[in-house]
């Protein structure tokens, strides 16, 4: 009996005896949060910033004390929720994030507290 006369190795040489898998779609991932509900850390920390803007124009230290506390709010949550529930705060790696955020953070607040009130 030659290799070529092996029935098994006949059928693989031929292309067949392969099984090949179906594609399906990915199951969903269990414990992720849908639709907006998964944007609720990130439109926290824009509101908050967003309102701490507009209170620049009243008081420049409340302001910017207000944007400082929605960025570090923002790196806490980036750092300790899980990425399915951060929606769009989770944009690099996590420790880039958690970085940026409270590097911003802590420099608006530092420059809300070394600024004379007007």
């Amino acid at each position: 009996m030659t290799s070529g006369d092996r029935p098994g190795r006949l059928d693989q040489q031929k292309g067949r005896g392969v099984r090949r898998r179906r594609r399906t779609a990915p199951a969903p991932k269990t414990g992720a949060v849908q639709g907006w509900t998964a944007q609720a850390p990130y439109l926290v920390v824009l509101v908050g910033v967003l309102v701490g803007l507009i209170a620049c124009f009243g008081s420049f230290k409340v302001g910017s004390f207000l944007m400082a506390a929605s960025l570090i709010f923002g790196a806490v949550a980036r750092g300790v929720m899980a990425e399915s529930r951060v929606g769009f705060l989770a944009t690099r790696r996590r420790t880039t994030d958690v970085i940026v955020l409270a590097v911003l953070g802590l420099g608006i607040g530092f420059l809300g507290w070394v600024t004379h009130a007007t």
